[in-house]
């Protein structure tokens, strides 16, 4: 008798538990996609603000540029502000990192 009110009040236990985390595991996700495309957008308004800042530049000074390396700077650069906007992002996430 006390069989079937035990399997229901676990089934109701384990489906609530079940939904809470689904619930939570898809709005970590909703979030983390919003946030990346934001990331995204910014990043490509701000290659096509570089890209066109060079539109006027002469053909000379452009090949100096292109010979001193600004290209791999532009490059490095953004590339860093990338990873310093995913540190901060997953800072909340990850606690404590270990290599074994």
């Amino acid at each position: 008798m006390a069989l079937p009110v035990i399997a229901g009040l676990g089934a109701f236990i384990f489906g609530r538990t079940l939904l809470s985390v689904s619930a939570r595991i898809l709005s970590a996700l909703g979030i983390g996609y919003l946030v990346m495309e934001g990331v995204q957008l910014g990043f490509d308004q701000i290659i096509t603000q570089v890209k066109s800042s060079f539109n006027g530049v002469p053909s000379d000074m452009l090949s100096l540029l292109g010979l001193s390396g600004i290209d791999k700077f532009i490059s490095i650069t953004l590339s860093a502000y990338a990873s310093a906007l995913l540190l901060k992002g997953i800072g909340g996430t990850i606690k404590q990192m270990r290599v074994k």
